[in-house]
């Protein structure tokens, strides 16, 4: 969009020294005085708003280069907005109040993918258990009967539950999944825990996430901070100096005809 206002600018700028030339050559003609008035104010409509604009991020004189110079308000400005409008904790707790957990965790569950590393993990974490109970026994080696009870213990976990699971594992979280699918109580309860653990879990890290929102502004560069700004609002801005040069023109013609009328 700049690219293209800037080519238009240049075109703007012979032209009107093309009608400027002629409006000199032909005074007679009343319609060259009108769009002289018009391209002129245009001309210059358009020069001010591209001064206006390019003076927020840039050095161009007094009282320019605003977004750097007011950095910090701007910074503490966005800051305010996420954590009193954007994340303020009321409008966490409406969103959170309005989201079913449970959908959402059945349906990734059932997602094949999903299902393979919850089953994964769930067999994982039986084995992690299974070797804290054989490590406990091997204190009591020495002891009447250690050695049995260990040996029973080991035989039992290894050769039956870890096998057994390690077959059936994927079959039973299948079942499990079916039973809270088709029990109401049970979703509305899984889906009331889950709200209300991970509300409390937000909301105590609120204060976290507004700081984290903070240090990450401050940590960035001035160049960064302005292209950031400009990436979020450069092409609209643009706009301005169009409009700018359109609203010189329409004025312009409008006191070129009052020009010759009076």
């Amino acid at each position: 969009m700049e690219k293209k206002l800037n080519i238009a600018f240049l075109i703007l700028f012979f032209v009107l020294i093309g009608v400027t030339y002629l409006s000199s050559k032909y005074p007679e003609i009343a319609i060259l005085k009108i769009l002289k008035f018009g391209l002129e104010a245009s001309f210059v409509g358009f020069i001010a708003d591209s001064y206006a604009i390019y003076g927020l991020f840039y050095k161009l004189g007094p009282h320019t280069n605003i977004i750097l110079r007011k950095r910090k308000s701007i910074e503490n400005k966005v800051i305010d907005f996420v954590a009193n409008f954007l994340l303020s904790k009321e409008v966490i707790e409406k969103e959170l109040s309005n989201v079913r957990f449970d959908i959402d965790i059945i349906s990734k569950i059932e997602n094949p993918e999903t299902k393979k590393k919850v089953v994964d993990f769930l067999k994982s974490a039986i084995e992690k258990k299974i070797k804290e109970k054989k490590d406990y026994l091997e204190e009591f080696r020495e002891l009447p009967l250690g050695a049995f009870v260990k040996t029973a213990f080991y035989d039992f976990t290894e050769k039956f539950l870890a096998k057994y699971l390690d077959k059936n594992l994927e079959s039973i979280v299948d079942e499990l999944l079916k039973k809270i699918k088709d029990d109401e109580n049970i979703k509305k309860s899984l889906n009331s825990e889950l709200k209300e653990e991970i509300t409390k879990i937000i909301l105590e890290n609120h204060d976290f996430i507004v700081d984290l929102v903070k240090k990450r502004l401050e940590s960035i560069s001035d160049e960064e901070f302005i292209n950031a700004v400009k990436k979020a609002s450069w092409d609209e801005l643009q706009w301005i100096r169009f409009n700018g040069a359109v609203l010189g023109f329409l004025i312009g013609i409008f006191l070129g005809i009052l020009n010759l009328v009076w």
